[in-house]
């Protein structure tokens, strides 16, 4: 299925997955909506943030950029973030609702909309609560809000009792994790060391295993719980869509993994070995960034 950003657009993969329609017809929705919405330019007139002068200058600059109407505006100082946010949620909640479309669309009885729209609330409500636990997270702290709300939605929860492990070393990871509450050990047997364990503490608002973003990897350390633990979890595929779909709010976050990778590669002379040692295999390097950019 497409990628699905805010509300509405959730509310359509929650009735495919209840099976209730098909992908198609909620494409065909979706493409619906956008001929009767407004477009970001038209809603900054309307709100009066914008007047026609500046929106004519961006159309300008934007002949000759790949970047949308929006990040020009900002980039020239025409609007601020919090303008941005409220032209998109004018935009937003003009837009037709998804159920009542898909049922004049003959897809689907009013009646079933209804109910399921009724369920569907229930569950915007709990991951509105997960948006605002989540900017209490290092890695998302410069997020807005808007942007948090759509993580919600790929946010997986994770209890952990304490001593219970959560990570074996040798396992092949495909997510990584963010300490909601609670406190984690990492252990890893140091060879050069008489086989002593190296042992250090995984805080509350922490992250860990986020290097599974760049690429599938075999996880080189035991993770456990130390006390009664949250875990916030995203799937590796998710998340790489989750930063397609938001590529300005991203930024914040690639900067976290490349300062938090620098800490690391700093730490021990050994760490810094094995990059020479082994250095950077270009094949996966291009193979994340097909990921992302395709």
């Amino acid at each position: 299925m497409g990628n699905f950003v805010g509300k509405n657009h959730f509310f359509g993969k929650h009735l495919i997955d209840r099976t209730l329609v098909t992908e198609k017809d909620v494409l065909e929705a979706l493409e619906l909506q956008r001929g009767k919405s407004q477009t970001f330019e038209k809603a900054a007139l309307k709100l009066g943030i914008m007047n026609p002068n500046q929106v004519f200058k961006v159309l300008t600059y934007q002949a000759d950029s790949d970047l949308a109407f929006e990040e020009i505006a900002l980039k020239l100082g025409l609007i601020s973030g919090e303008q941005a946010d409220r032209i998109i949620s004018h935009i937003e909640n003009k837009k037709p609702f998804l159920g009542l479309t898909l049922v004049k669309m003959g897809k689907l009885p009013m009646e079933a909309m209804v109910k399921e729209l009724d369920e569907f609330e229930k569950i915007v409500e709990e991951h509105q609560a997960i948006a605002e636990n989540l900017h209490k997270i290092v890695l998302f702290r410069h997020l807005r809000e808007r942007t948090l709300e759509s993580l919600a939605y790929i946010t997986e929860i994770e209890q952990f009792d304490e001593r219970q492990k959560v990570i074996d070393e040798g396992d092949e990871v495909d997510r990584f994790y963010c300490v909601a509450t609670g406190s984690l050990t990492v252990t890893k047997q140091d060879t050069a060391n008489a086989g002593q364990p190296n042992v250090y503490t995984i805080y509350e608002g922490d992250v860990f295993a986020e290097s599974c973003i760049f690429e599938s990897s075999i996880h080189k350390c035991n993770v456990t719980a130390q006390t009664g633990t949250t875990l916030f979890s995203f799937r590796r595929n998710l998340f790489i869509d989750f930063i397609k779909n938001h590529p300005k709010d991203s930024i914040s976050i690639f900067i976290f993994f490349i300062q938090r990778l620098m800490y690391r590669l700093e730490c021990t002379d050994k760490e810094l070995d094995f990059v020479r040692r082994f250095g950077v295999c270009q094949d996966r390097i291009d193979r994340t960034l097909k990921e992302f950019f395709d």
